[in-house]
């Protein structure tokens, strides 16, 4: 694992406003695997303002541009299935055919049932009556 000292916010790596980190262990060895930042309040308020910011404009977005960027999620994960397993044995201490076939399997599960209930979604439109 490598050592995450940084926080993605606004579509950016930015260093976070506190020093404190934190390391991260293997629950199985006990050993460091790694260290992370950890944020402070003001982190956290720029990185909810650049949420919400995000979901003004997200909320806009076409079903189909959805669908196309959960696609783009979903093909990503798939391609980087055995990193997520691998990451996963070492911060859970799990065996590595449970992190593969059960865990890192389970996020492209999920993003096919996301990708499936949104292709079913009937789109409503809410009419200036109020119908």
């Amino acid at each position: 694992m490598e050592n995450l000292l940084k926080f993605y916010i606004n579509g950016e790596w930015v260093a976070p406003l506190s020093d404190a980190t934190m390391p991260v262990l293997n629950p199985a060895t006990e050993k460091q695997i790694g260290t992370v930042a950890l944020g402070n309040e003001a982190d956290v308020d720029r990185a909810v303002a650049a949420a919400s910011t995000a979901f003004e404009e997200f909320s806009q977005t076409s079903k189909d541009g959805r669908l196309a960027l959960l696609r783009k999620v979903r093909a990503i994960t798939e391609a980087r299935m055995e990193e997520l397993a691998q990451a996963m044995r070492m911060e859970m201490g799990a065996p590595i055919t449970m992190s593969r076939d059960v865990q890192a399997d389970a996020a492209v599960g999920h993003l096919d049932g996301f990708i499936t209930a949104l292709e079913e979604l009937e789109e409503r439109l809410k009419l200036a009556n109020g119908d």
